[in-house]
C-alpha cells in the first residue's frame, strides 16, 4: 500500500526514488521565503533535488533566510546550492577558499562553479572544483558557451570536459542554455552521442526558467531520465514548473502528447526518445 489511495488503484508511471542521479528536476530560487519554501515542498518535495539561489542573491539576502531555507531543504532531502556570480567575484578577487568557507558558514553545502565574463584556465575551475569538494561542496561545473558562434558544437571536447571536470570534483555538469537551443534545432545527433557518451547521471540540461516548450522538447527528445535545470519551484506557477515537468515525464502531460495515455496506459512507459516534439 503507497498511502495513496489512488496509487493503489491505478497502475501509473512514477519516478526514481531518491537519493537519484537521472530524471531530477532542479529549480532556479529568485527569493521565495523560508515558510513558501516549506509550503513548495510539502506539495512537490518528493520530485524536487536541488534548488539554486540565482544570480547573487546569497549575498543579497538576509543570511538568516539562507539558513532557514537550508534547514527546510535538508527535511526534504533537497539540496540548497549557491548560484554562479559570487564565485566569479571571488576569483578575481583571489579569494576562492575564503568564499568556500564562507558558503559552508550559511548552511549551504553545494555551490556552481561556472564562468560567463571572465576567462580562467581549464587547470585554474578544476583546481577550484577540487578546492570546494575537499571542503566537502557539492560542485555544479557548467560547460558551454554563453554566446556561441558560428562553430558547431565539438562533441568530442564536450565529453573531455565533462570528464575531467568530474574527475576534479565535479557532482554534477550542466550544458548551457544558448548551447541547447542551438543543438536541439540543429544538431539532435551531437546532443544525443552527447548523452550516450556520458549518461544522464553526470548531466544536467539547463531546461529554464520560463521555458516550458524547452523542457518539454528535451524530455521527448532524451527520454524521462533527463535531468532538468533552472526549473520554477512553486507549485502554483505551472508555466516550467517541477509540477508540469513531472506530468511530462509521466506521458500526461499536453507537451508530451498525453504520450502514457495514447500508448494505452500500460507500465513499463517511457517517453520515445526519438519522437518529434508536438506544438
Amino acid at each position: 500500500m503507497t498511502g495513496n489511495p489512488i496509487l493503489d488503484v491505478l497502475e501509473l508511471p512514477g519516478s526514481n526514488p531518491k537519493p537519484r542521479r537521472t530524471g531530477m528536476n532542479l529549480c532556479l530560487d529568485d527569493g521565495l521565503g523560508a515558510a513558501q519554501t516549506e509550503d513548495a515542498l510539502s506539495v512537490i518535495g518528493d520530485h524536487v533535488d536541488v534548488i539554486r539561489i540565482g544570480r547573487a542573491g546569497a549575498a543579497i539576502f538576509r543570511p538568516e533566510w539562507i539558513a532557514a531555507k537550508a534547514a527546510v531543504c535538508a527535511r526534504y532531502d533537497v539540496t540548497l546550492e549557491i548560484g554562479w556570480p559570487l564565485y566569479e567575484v571571488a576569483f578575481i578577487q583571489g579569494k576562492v577558499s575564503e568564499y568556500f568557507d564562507a558558503v559552508k558558514e550559511l548552511g549551504v553545502n553545494a555551490l556552481e562553479v561556472s564562468v560567463n565574463v571572465i576567462e580562467p584556465s581549464e587547470a585554474e575551475l578544476h583546481r577550484d572544483i577540487e578546492l570546494a569538494a575537499n571542503k566537502g561542496i557539492e560542485v555544479f561545473f557548467e560547460y558551454g558557451r554563453k554566446y556561441p558562434d558560428d562553430q558547431p558544437f565539438d562533441v568530442d571536447d564536450a565529453v573531455e570536459s565533462v570528464r575531467r571536470a568530474r574527475d576534479a570534483g565535479a557532482a554534477f555538469v550542466q550544458i548551457e542554455r544558448a548551447e541547447i537551443d542551438l543543438l536541439i534545432d540543429g544538431q539532435r545527433e551531437a546532443l544525443l552521442e552527447l548523452i550516450t557518451r556520458v549518461g544522464h547521471d553526470q548531466l544536467t540540461f539547463e531546461a529554464g526558467p520560463r521555458k516550458p516548450q524547452l523542457a518539454a522538447r528535451l524530455l521527448r527528445l532524451c527520454g524521462n531520465d533527463v535531468n532538468l535545470a533552472s526549473l520554477v519551484l512553486s507549485p502554483a506557477n505551472a508555466i516550467d514548473g517541477v509540477f508540469l515537468i513531472e506530468n511530462a515525464r509521466r506521458g500526461m502531460e499536453r507537451f508530451v502528447g498525453y504520450e502514457f495515455i495514447t500508448k494505452g496506459a500500460r507500465l513499463p512507459f517511457v517517453l520515445e526518445p526519438d519522437a518529434e516534439f508536438a506544438e
